[in-house]
């Protein structure tokens, strides 16, 4: 029987928008500010530990190359975010309980999450799992579709 845990796994992008991308588009004098930015520079990573067959660590983070100017303060580059998650799985496949804490720059906020899945029934908590880092699977799948927590629905935005 193959259980939800996935291999360990590394990941690293880099992102890069230069600042005011959008100013030669003529766009109406109320719009400007939107499409108006000071870009981005940024490298976002992933890994994740396995740690036997039931249990995992993971690491994520977004780190800003660029120097920002917030009021009278000048901040070099900086981690913009980054999260820190544990799963555990049960040696039956038929729960899994993730932990986190995510520490965002901007707001400056400190969040902590558990989530509870019995597979086939649903979970409880929110998911640790930070939206929008690409490639990152919380748990691997079966092959057949229907099966595990992402088909349920809880454990991913």
């Amino acid at each position: 029987m193959r259980n939800f845990q996935s291999p360990t796994t590394i990941g690293l992008s880099y992102r890069f928008i230069q600042s005011d991308v959008n100013r030669s588009a003529p766009t109406p004098a109320r719009e400007s500010p939107l499409l108006n930015s000071a870009g981005v520079n940024e490298l976002d990573g992933s890994f994740y530990l396995r740690l036997g067959d039931y249990l995992g660590f993971t690491f994520l983070s977004r780190y800003d190359l660029s120097t920002t100017t917030l009021g009278t303060t000048t901040l070099g580059p900086h981690f913009l975010e980054r999260d820190y998650l544990v799963r555990l799985i049960s040696r039956c496949n038929c729960w899994v309980l993730q932990a986190g804490v995510s520490d965002k720059t901007n707001p400056d906020e400190r969040l902590f999450r558990v989530q509870f899945t019995l597979f086939g029934l649903g979970s409880f908590g929110r998911t640790p799992v930070p939206a929008g880092f690409v490639g990152f699977a919380p748990l691997a799948q079966m092959q057949r579709q229907g099966v595990g927590p992402a088909a349920l629905g809880g454990l991913s935005n």
